[in-house]
């Protein structure tokens, strides 16, 4: 924590916040492109969308790895190998000569994001006491939340005016820039390395998934991050197929519907001065039906437009602002003592959802039809699940 004494109360916040976006930008810079890539491999749409698919399942898993490395041997090396491996593989990914060359580096690209997550939030940990760690995590999730908004338009113009190959070279470029900042910045804030327990962290994590309520909410939070990635990935099909919209347009409308999850986080913070989060929540994941019941009867009909799109998806948009950080909210609330494992554990979750739903969809012959369907799914799921687990008391631990 001294060390970090050493940095200006900008630099230190702002690398951190700069290596969380690049994690970020990594699989939604993308998903414009996904159609460009299809087409580049001649392969099926499913095999491009098993970029996202296979991304995050690495991402999901190799967690448990480097959050046990962090600990043993230190938050700066695990990053800076993360960023290391990160940024080799951005280039292994922009010079893929086939489609499984591409497929093994993205997984490889996942495992550099994961050590950078773990160590980003350990360092935060490390030199914050409960209080400030909440105040930091809230300032990066603001910061990294526009990001939606800005990394499929810059994917979308890449794609249109390079190539697909040209988002890999920005995020190398990026986890370079980084690589560098943190060897001069970033210092070591772990001293008591021994401390680390394999047997402990397991028993930890066996006993959270043990308890019904926090694992239901885990997984309403995973239901509802399903259907972004769902929406990201299978949105650009239905524009090509449908509208023929090009990859620049479609970054700009996949877009469109970052505001309204910004207004529904908004919105959350203020409901919260009479609400509980638990009642929040509620409200959130039932909007999120809505939109989904919106998307779904919209495609039945046959009124589907690039407006009622980003229309229906918006309100889904407005209920995970509403939701998500409700639903940690309730899920942490009586893990006073593992909440470190707890968060993990919703986060593996969350990556999960989005795995599974990505693949669900990847499965269809038709994304285009299909996803409507895959939407309203999710926000079901969502809404069941939480309001399933409000039927279990909660284990309070000292």
């Amino acid at each position: 924590m001294g060390d970090q004494s050493r940095l200006s109360r900008a630099v230190f916040p702002a690398l951190l916040a700069g290596t969380l976006s690049v994690v970020t930008m990594s699989t939604l810079l993308l998903t414009p492109s996904l159609p460009d890539i299809s087409k580049a491999f001649g392969t099926l749409p499913g095999n491009a969308q098993s970029l996202v698919t296979l991304y995050l399942l690495a991402f999901a898993i190799s967690q448990l790895v480097f959050g046990g490395t962090c600990d043993q041997i230190g938050r700066r090396p695990t990053l800076l190998g993360g960023l290391t491996l990160f940024g080799i593989a951005s280039v292994a990914c922009a010079f893929a000569p086939t489609m499984a060359f591409l497929q093994i580096a993205r997984i490889l690209q996942a495992c550099g994001a994961s050590a950078i997550v773990v160590s980003v939030y350990a360092i935060l940990r490390d030199t914050n006491d409960a209080e400030g760690f909440a105040k930091a995590g809230s300032t990066l999730a603001i910061i990294t939340g526009s990001i939606p908004a800005i990394a499929p338009m810059i994917g979308g113009y890449l794609s249109k005016t390079v190539s697909w190959r040209g988002n890999f070279v920005i995020m190398a470029l990026l986890a370079t820039s980084l690589l560098v900042l943190t060897r001069l910045y970033i210092r070591e804030t772990i001293h008591a390395k021994s401390r680390f327990n394999f047997v402990t962290l397991f028993r930890n994590y066996a006993t959270l998934l043990m308890e019904p309520r926090f694992a239901v909410q885990a997984i309403a939070a995973g239901a509802v991050i399903g259907g972004l990635y769902a929406y990201n990935a299978g949105v650009p099909f239905m524009l090509t197929d449908l509208f023929g919209v090009d990859a620049t347009r479609v970054g700009f409308v996949t877009g469109l519907s970052v505001p309204a999850f910004l207004a529904g986080s908004y919105l959350g913070r203020i409901a919260l001065k009479r609400l509980t989060p638990e009642r929040v929540a509620q409200i959130g994941t039932l909007t999120c039906v809505a939109g989904g019941l919106l998307f779904f009867a919209l495609a039945r009909g046959n009124l589907l437009s690039i407006s009622s799109i980003v229309l229906s998806f918006s309100l889904f948009a407005l209920g995970m602002g509403l939701s998500i950080p409700n639903i940690m909210a309730s899920a942490l609330r009586f893990q006073q003592s593992s909440a470190g494992a707890g968060t993990a554990v919703l986060g593996l979750a969350q990556t999960f959802g989005g795995a599974l739903f990505t693949f669900l969809l990847s499965l269809t012959a038709s994304p285009t039809s299909n996803l409507p369907t895959l939407i309203c799914v999710c926000g079901f799921v969502a809404a069941s699940a939480f309001n399933v687990s409000l039927l279990f008391k909660g284990a309070k631990r000292p």
